[in-house]
């Protein structure tokens, strides 16, 4: 099972097709447009397994992956047919009784509170539970009010977020909501301890499309200095920071470099040793543009060509017809584009609507 964004039903269970063929591993998807799950059925149990070890992070538009079956139980108990379906399963680290991320799914949320107490206590009768957090955890995913999907998730390759989605609050000095945008892609693609080393304070970033500055917002709160690139209007308590230089041009033809740098050169698909570029521009450049994806690709593969940043971060809006085929076609020209030893992210994430998140950058080496 494939949590995701209600609508993107198709894309998720598309991308996991494709996965498990490379593999050969064989099945075929179950999904319905605005239900907020997929479900990938594979022919052989072995598969499913195997399938069900997949790193949630490896793909964009699936939040969560639980590896289980679909479960009926009654009114007056719904608890029971659970515990007798996982008897000869666990023990496991965690259960977690979750709802999809629909108007349905909402309205099961008191269910699911209400059923949390008496599966930890069934689970602790049986001795299921244990304090190996290396243990696979469960989870009760109810799809309505008589019926559930149970399974497994792998503690090391799954979210760790309920429902697969990390939840913020929206700033009270962020100038508009896409700021949560670039904090999700930060904590979701990094680690702390990564994202670290990749952004300390003092470096220097550029925003392509800023205005008003809600990315901006972001880079500035970790102590980044800004070159905000839009022909709009920048935040002013922003602008007050002492952190944001604005440049009211068109963020396809901003050229990065006031002064000659060193140029890495194009060594790209050449495999030679991947050295960070001497004296860029900027550490970071992030982009959320509104305009065709794959010329938002093209122009992040220039910078990096160029040797104008180490790290970026941008938007692709997605077509309303074939998104999973633009986003092969983007991340194609990405993995063959970028120099080999590159580190590719993308996501679908919570706070995004009809477009995927993106990073690129250079391995700390």
């Amino acid at each position: 099972m494939l949590y995701c964004r209600a609508g993107f039903e198709a894309e998720a269970g598309a991308e996991f097709s494709a996965l498990a063929e490379k593999y050969e591993q064989w099945g075929f998807v179950r999904a319905q447009r605005n239900q907020g799950y997929a479900i990938y059925e594979t022919y052989q149990e072995e598969d499913a397994e195997a399938l069900g070890l997949v790193p949630i992070r490896s793909l964009i538009f699936a939040r969560q992956l639980i590896h289980g079956d679909t479960i009926n139980f009654e009114p007056d108990d719904r608890v029971g047919p659970v515990l007798a379906a996982i008897s000869e399963l666990g023990p496991f680290s965690d259960v977690r009784i979750e709802t999809l991320d629909t108007n349905e799914g909402k309205e099961l949320n008191r269910l699911a509170r209400k059923l949390a107490v008496p599966f930890k206590k069934g689970l602790e009768k049986q001795g299921k539970l244990t304090h190996k957090t290396d243990a696979p955890v469960l989870h009760v995913c109810l799809i309505t009010g008589l019926q559930a999907f149970v399974g497994l998730s792998d503690p090391k390759r799954h979210s760790p977020h309920i429902n697969g989605i990390l939840r913020l609050r929206q700033p009270s000095k962020a100038p508009s909501r896409s700021t949560l945008k670039l904090d999700e892609a930060l904590l979701s693609f990094f680690t702390p301890e990564e994202l670290e080393q990749r952004m300390t304070p003092g470096m220097k970033a550029v925003d392509l499309g800023a205005c008003p500055g809600g990315w901006t917002y972001q880079l500035v709160r970790r102590g980044l200095f800004v070159s905000a690139v839009d022909n709009g209007l920048m935040d002013e308590s922003l602008m007050e920071t002492g952190q944001v230089k604005h440049y009211q041009e068109d963020g396809f033809q901003f050229d990065p470099k006031r002064k000659p740098v060193a140029w890495i050169g194009r060594n790209i698909g050449k495999g030679r040793r991947i050295q960070w570029p001497e004296n860029p521009p900027c550490e970071w450049m992030v982009c959320d543009m509104a305009d065709k994806p794959r010329r938002v690709v093209h122009m992040l593969v220039d910078w990096f060509q160029q040797g104008n940043t180490r790290n970026a971060i941008v938007n692709l809006k997605l077509p309303m017809k074939s998104r999973w085929e633009e986003v092969e076609t983007c991340m194609d020209i990405l993995r063959k584009e970028m120099q080999k030893g590159m580190v590719i992210k993308a996501k679908h994430l919570y706070h995004d609507r009809e477009e995927i998140t993106v990073f690129v950058g250079y391995p700390k080496i």
